[in-house]
C-alpha cells in the first residue's frame, strides 16, 4: 500500500510481531516527502509497536542511494516472500525499537521510489537531507528530535545534514563517510575508486525496481530520465574535474559548508579505507563545535559504527536519557585501536603535545607512471572490492629516502606531509608519496600514502597531504619515504612513462612528545588490515639514508 498524502500514516502491516512480550517489535507504513524542484523522497516509517495512544517517540533517520523500492527496502526481490517491509540491520541489533524510537529509511532523488535524478551530495540531495528530518521533526508522533545515522554513503548525507542545519537536527553517527572532492581525488591524482563511484551510482540512478514491486514505483523511477535528462551527463562529467575549485566541486565540499557544526557528532572513520579515503576526516573533525567522539583505526571500509556506543550516543543527545548524558560526559573523545590491536583513549586528535620532526629528503628522480604498488599483495581494503590479482604488482619503485634507526620510539599521530621542489618534462605529471615503517631486516611496512597532480612542466614546489594514521616506530626501526607515480589499485598512474626530477625536500612528521603507556581492556574491532611488508635491499638503505629525524 502507497501512501500518497504527505504525513499520513496508513500501516503496511506489522513486520515482526506486535506481541507485548516482544519490545522490539514494529509496524511499518510507507509515505512520500516533498523535497525541492517537485521531487517526492520515498520512505519508510518503523514505529515502536503497542505504544500508548497519543505516544510520541525521538526518530532516528536514515537517507540513502541504497533504500530501494520493493516492500523490504533493503532487498526489493523478496518482496514476494516477506509482504511486510523491515528495517535494515542496525536497528534489529541496536534494538532501537525497544529504546523508545520510531525509525525511518528515506531514498534519496533519483533511486528506489523516489522521484528525480541523482546530484552526487549536490544541492538536490541536500536539500532531500533537510526535508527528511524536518518532516521527521514535524510529525505529530515525533517529540521533534532527529538522530541520523549510516555508512559510506549514507555517512555522506549526514555531513549534507551538518551544512544544512535542519530544523530538529540533534545528532549524528557517521561511519566512513566520503565528503565530495577528495573521495574522488587527491590533490588532482584520480582515485582509482572515485571512477568507480560515479558509474556505480549511475547505474543505480537508472535502475528500476523489483518486477514485483508497486506500478507507481516504476513510474517514479522513470521520472528522473524523463524529467531531468541534462541532469546524468552534467553530474557524470563533473565527476571527472579534478581542479576542486571548480562549481561542481565547490557545490559539493561538504567539510566547507559543515564547519563549524555544534550538533553533537560520533564519527568512526578507518584509516585503510580503500573505499572512502580518510582524508575528509580531519579537516571537518577539527572543525566542529559541539559534543564530539570518534573510533579511528587501521580499518577497511567494511566495518561500521559499534552499536551499543551508537545507541548510548543517540540516547544521550536525541533521547536526552540522563544515564546516558551522564555517560556522555565523560567518555573519551577518541577512542583509538592501534595496528597491533591495542586501545587507547585520547582527549584530542591529534593529541595536544604532539609536534612536527623532519627529515630532509634525498635527491633523486621516478618514472611518471611506471607500475609500482605500496604493499607486496593487495591490501585487503582492495581485495574487498576487485578479488585478489593474478600477480602481486612489484613494490618499491621510485626514489627513496630514509632516516637513521631511531634510538627511541617515534609515536606518529595525525597528518604526515611532504614538501618538495621537483621538475617535471610534462605537465599534469603524478606525485605518490608513500610512507613506510622499515624494521632492522630490511621489511618494509606500509603506514599511509597520498597524492599531488604536477599540473605544470618544470620546476615547482610540491605539497602532498598524507592520509592520517597512528602508527609507533619502534627502536632501532628506519622511517622509509618513497616518491613514486603510481600506488598499485589507489591511484590513477601518471600516464607520460617520462622521469619526474625530485631536488629538495622534507617529510614532515606529526609525533607525539610523551609516551602513552596505557591502554583500555578492548573496544568493539578488530584489526582488519594487516600491512603485507616487502624486503628494501640493505645496499639501497645504506645509499639512500638522509640521516636522523631533527629538530
Amino acid at each position: 500500500m502507497i501512501v500518497a498524502a504527505v504525513g499520513a500514516l496508513a500501516p503496511l502491516g506489522a513486520g515482526r510481531p506486535a506481541a507485548a512480550a516482544d519490545p522490539n517489535a514494529w509496524t511499518a507504513t510507507e509515505v512520500y516527502i516533498p523535497s525541492t524542484d517537485g521531487v517526492r523522497l520515498h520512505t519508510f516509517v518503523f514505529r515502536p509497536a503497542n505504544l500508548p495512544a497519543g505516544k510520541k517517540t525521538p526518530v532516528i533517520l536514515n537517507v540513502s542511494p541504497y533504500n530501494t523500492s520493493g516492500a523490504e527496502p533493503l532487498s526489493p526481490t523478496d518482496v514476494a516472500n516477506d509482504p511486510a517491509p523491515s528495517p535494515g540491520g542496525f536497528p534489529l541489533s541496536a534494538k532501537v525499537f525497544e529504546h523508545g524510537y520510531s525509525y525511518m529509511e528515506v531514498a534519496l532523488r533519483g533511486y528506489g521510489a523516489s522521484t528525480g535524478c541523482y546530484d552526487e551530495g549536490g544541492p538536490g540531495e541536500r536539500a532531500d537531507v533537510k526535508a527528511a528530518v524536518e518532516w521527521a521533526a514535524d510529525q505529530k508522533w515525533s517529540t521533534g528530535r532527529v538522530g541520523m545515522i549510516g555508512h559510506s554513503y549514507d555517512g555522506q548525507t549526514q555531513l549534507m545534514a551538518l551544512g544544512m542545519h535542519p530544523r530538529g537536527l540533534a545528532a549524528v553517527v557517521p561511519s566512513a563517510p566520503p565528503a565530495g572532492y577528495v573521495n574522488f581525488f587527491d590533490d588532482g591524482v584520480s582515485n582509482v575508486t572515485g571512477r568507480a563511484f560515479g558509474a556505480f551510482y549511475l547505474v543505480s540512478d537508472l535502475q528500476g525496481p523489483s518486477l514485483k514491486a508497486p506500478v507507481e514505483h516504476h513510474v517514479n523511477a522513470l521520472n528522473g530520465p524523463l524529467s531531468y535528462p541534462a541532469c546524468y551527463p552534467q553530474t557524470e562529467i563533473g565527476t571527472f574535474n579534478n581542479k576542486p575549485q571548480s562549481q561542481y566541486w565547490r557545490d559539493r565540499d561538504l567539510a566547507a559548508k559543515a564547519a563549524g557544526s555544534t550538533i553533537p557528532t560520533l564519527w568512526e572513520q578507518g584509516f585503510d579505507d580503500f573505499n572512502v579515503r580518510p582524508s575528509s576526516f580531519l579537516p571537518l573533525w577539527s572543525t566542529l563545535r559541539g559534543p564530539k567522539r570518534a573510533f579511528i583505526g587501521p580499518w577497511t571500509h567494511g566495518i561500521g559504527p559499534p552499536n551499543p556506543e551508537t545507541l548510548r550516543f543517540l540516547d544521550a543527545y536525541v533521547k536526552q536519557d540522563p544515564a546516558a548524558l551522564a555517560y556522555e560526559a565523560s567518555a573519551p573523545a577518541v577512542t583509538i585501536q592501534e595496528p597491533d590491536g591495542r586501545w587507547r583513549t585520547e582527549k584530542s586528535w591529534p593529541p595536544a603535545d604532539t609536534v612536527t620532526r623532519y627529515l630532509g629528503i634525498r635527491s633523486g628522480s621516478y618514472i611518471d607512471g611506471g607500475v609500482n604498488a605500496s604493499e607486496s599483495e593487495p591490501p585487503s581494503a582492495v581485495t574487498e572490492v576487485t578479488g585478489d590479482l593474478p600477480v602481486p604488482l612489484p613494490t618499491g619503485h621510485g626514489t627513496w629516502t630514509f632516516s637513521s634507526p631511531v634510538t627511541r620510539e617515534v609515536h606518529l599521530a595525525g597528518t604526515a606531509r611532504v614538501r618538495a621542489h621537483v621538475r617535471s618534462i610534462l605537465s599534469n605529471s603524478t606525485l605518490i608519496a608513500l610512507l613506510y615503517d622499515i624494521d632492522p631486516a630490511g621489511q618494509a611496512r606500509f603506514i599511509a600514502r597520498g597524492g599531488h597532480l604536477l599540473r605544470t612542466a618544470g620546476g615547482q614546489d610540491a605539497s602532498v597531504t598524507l592520509y592520517p594514521n597512528d602508527w609507533r616506530i619502534a627502536p632501532g626501526h628506519r622511517i622509509g619515504l618513497l616518491l613514486t607515480g603510481d600506488d598499485g589499485l589507489w591511484f590513477e598512474a601518471g600516464k607520460s612513462q617520462l622521469p619526474v626530477r625530485v631536488l629538495s625536500g622534507s617529510l614532515l612528521l606529526p609525533v607525539v612528545s610523551h609516551p602513552r603507556t596505557t591502554f583500555i581492556a578492548s573496544g568493539p574491532y578488530k584489526v582488519a588490515h594487516q600491512p603485507a611488508p616487502f624486503t628494501v635491499a640493505a645496499d639501497l638503505i645504506a645509499r639512500r639514508t638522509a640521516g636522523p629525524l631533527s629538530p
